[in-house]
């Protein structure tokens, strides 16, 4: 939490590692992010600012993706897509397309994006 201009996004941005830092070190979870990106940021559930969000796809399909860039394949897939949207009262919605949904409703989706591999750290920007 802070001020417009104090920095938050641009931390985020080191911890997340979309920018690199040129001095000092990054550790998640004893993992440095620069030496061992995968394993620090496996232990990350991130969601943007912005909203990041494939708005010609599916809640679904957003949600299936990145499940798959994180292992996780079919039933625990749906499982945990169907777990992740309940808790966050879009249960309703699976097969809707991202774009139909209001802003409040993609906020949440990404949400349960970022929580659906069981992360121990959550970052919310």
């Amino acid at each position: 939490l802070g001020l417009n201009g104090a920095g938050k996004t641009t931390l985020f941005s080191l911890i997340s590692h979309l920018y690199d830092t040129r001095h000092g070190a990054i550790r998640i979870f004893g993992h440095d992010i620069v030496r061992s990106p995968g394993e620090a940021l496996r232990r990350l559930g991130i969601v943007f600012q912005a909203r990041t969000l494939d708005l010609d796809l599916t809640v679904q399909q957003n949600l299936s993706y990145h499940a798959a860039l994180h292992g996780i394949s079919g039933a625990e897939a749906k499982r945990r897509i169907a777990a992740r949207l309940n808790e966050v009262e879009m249960g309703g919605r699976l097969h809707d397309k991202a774009h139909s949904l209001s802003g409040g409703q993609m906020r949440r989706v990404g949400i349960a994006r970022a929580l659906l591999h069981e992360p121990p750290l959550l970052l919310l920007d």
